[in-house]
């Protein structure tokens, strides 16, 4: 869990650090003990070292949100990208094995059966096109 919201984690951590930094200075201040002002501060201060904390929250949710659609779109990519290498070698032995039947001259092809296999000639040749405009814009 901690790995998955690291980003919040190192944010409240920012903030705790600036709260005991804060502490040290305003004992120093007062002539207090690092304890003393710790455990009873004064109730203003109090509020303004939750404030660090909230601050570094807020922080740390910001970096995690961006961080996370980061990651989302990079799975997506590397996703995108398998499947194309997997389309690929499919598509290519369709395409050229179409292309075999539709250049056949012996023997002819009904007519019903080379519409189809026209068609399917065709997708295959979008299919290829796709894949290889995806691949060029990465």
């Amino acid at each position: 869990m901690i790995s998955r919201y690291r980003e919040v984690v190192f944010g409240v951590v920012i903030g705790l650090v600036a709260s005991v930094i804060d502490v040290i200075m305003h004992a120093r201040m007062q002539g207090r003990t690092f304890v003393e002002e710790l455990i009873h501060p004064e109730i203003e201060m109090f509020f303004y070292r939750l404030l660090f904390l909230a601050f570094g929250f807020a922080l740390g949710l910001i970096l995690w949100k961006k961080n996370q659609h980061e990651r989302e779109t990079r799975h997506l990519a590397e996703g995108l990208d398998k499947l194309g290498r997997e389309i690929t070698g499919p598509a290519m032995i369709i395409h050229t094995q179409t292309q075999l039947l539709l250049t056949r001259t012996h023997p002819a092809l009904p007519t019903e059966a080379e519409a189809a296999v026209r068609a399917i000639y065709e997708q295959s040749t979008r299919l290829q096109s796709l894949v290889s405009r995806t691949a060029v814009h990465r």
